[in-house]
């Protein structure tokens, strides 16, 4: 299947919501849900790959510092990944802040997501120490502890 990385169009909202909920159900079980939720338009770029019409994976970038943006909701549908559409999108995502001029890109997970953390390191991605790119919101208190911050330095 030929996959195409292109910019998510606002009727792609609900199959990318379909994507992320599916990883997430994947891999914390069948109760697992999106939040934090943003509009496409508040994101500086938001890509999909997709293949024979369908949305396969995403990932986008939101503000953050001046020179570098957060990397978030990036998921590939379960059962595809390992086959390169992770890798086409971060390739994507890094050319276009490439060409903004950032320096670094930087991004959140949890422990848990091993596979993720294996993908980033793989793409150049190192664990910092960097609290304010941590959840703010007090709800999450007990994720924010577990939170891990990494920066791919790119200029």
């Amino acid at each position: 299947m030929k996959i195409k990385i292109r910019e998510a169009r606002d009727a792609d909202e609900e199959a990318v919501k379909s994507v992320i909920a599916s990883a997430l159900k994947d891999r914390y079980g069948p109760t697992a849900k999106v939040d934090e939720w943003k509009p496409f338009n508040e994101y500086k770029i938001f890509y999909v790959a997709e293949g024979n019409g369908v949305i396969l994976g995403t990932a986008g970038l939101i503000e953050y510092k001046k020179d570098a943006p957060q990397l978030k909701k990036m998921y590939v549908q379960p059962g595809l990944q390992r086959g390169g559409i992770g890798s086409g999108l971060f390739e994507k995502i890094e050319e276009y802040a490439r060409g903004k001029n950032f320096r670094r890109i930087v991004l959140t997970t949890l422990p848990e997501m091993t596979a993720g953390i294996d993908f980033y390191k793989k793409h150049g991605f190192r664990i910092i120490d960097e609290p304010d790119l941590k959840t703010k919101d007090p709800s999450k208190a007990d994720i924010r502890k577990k939170q891990i911050c990494m920066e791919k330095i790119i200029s």
